[in-house]
């Protein structure tokens, strides 16, 4: 398993280790023995440095955090291998930071990480103009299907993205744009944009100025699969 978080765990000025989470029960096992814990009794911990993939995790867990929660939530995300899984994770711990809820109780991570169904990526869309271009590439945006290539070129992406993430409550990643499914089901089979619903809300919007096209397609809708 990929190692999550490396902590530093005491007990006292004396007693103290380092340690790879997620960690065997025997290692959990042998580190309290070294710490000299009685039973039931937690060690003082910091989390020294967290994988990168999950490095926002730093500011979303208690400074003293549960050892053994801790070794529970590492366990689950070093399961991750698929960008769907690792974007659909942050999306919702990035729905959470939105609300300022710092810290982030670890049990309530552990569910993030158990309830990810329904959760839709749209790869590579890191702005709300890339949202918005992918949007009109892929068909979500009705009115716009069917438009000339000369006016799509007018038509202001970054504003369809703002108004789409802002209507879907939608977040972007490190991997993309996540929004959450109602009912799971595939959005670009159904003709649905990120956020299920199947109708445009208002009108494409055109830019005021015909400046130069930005370019680039974004990558594929992913929808978490577990």
């Amino acid at each position: 398993m990929a190692d999550i978080f490396h902590i530093y765990a005491s007990q006292g000025r004396n007693n103290y280790a380092e340690l790879d989470l997620p960690a065997s029960d025997y290692e959990m096992l042998d580190l309290m023995e070294r710490l000299r814990l009685e039973p039931g009794q937690l060690p003082y911990v910091e989390v020294l440095k967290v994988r990168e993939q999950y490095d926002y995790l730093e500011k979303c867990i208690h400074e003293l955090p549960d050892i053994y929660q801790l070794n529970a939530l590492a366990k689950k995300l070093s399961e991750f291998t698929s960008t769907q899984d690792m974007a659909a994770f942050e999306g919702m711990v990035g729905k959470e930071i939105q609300k300022n809820s710092f810290p982030i109780p670890l049990p309530r991570l552990i569910d993030f990480a158990y309830s990810m169904e329904g959760c839709v990526l749209a790869d590579g869309a890191m702005t709300d103009f890339q949202l918005g271009k992918f949007l009109v590439d892929n068909d979500f945006i009705e009115e716009a299907n069917g438009l000339p290539e000369s006016m799509v070129a007018l038509l202001d992406f970054a504003k369809i993205g703002r108004e789409h993430r802002e209507a879907e409550g939608g977040v972007f990643t490190g991997f993309g744009y996540v929004v959450h499914v109602k009912g799971g089901h595939d959005a670009k089979n159904n003709r649905q944009r990120p956020g299920g619903r199947r109708e445009a809300a208002g009108h494409p919007v055109l830019r005021r100025e015909e400046g130069h096209h930005h370019g680039g397609g974004t990558g594929g809708l992913r929808q978490q699969d577990l």
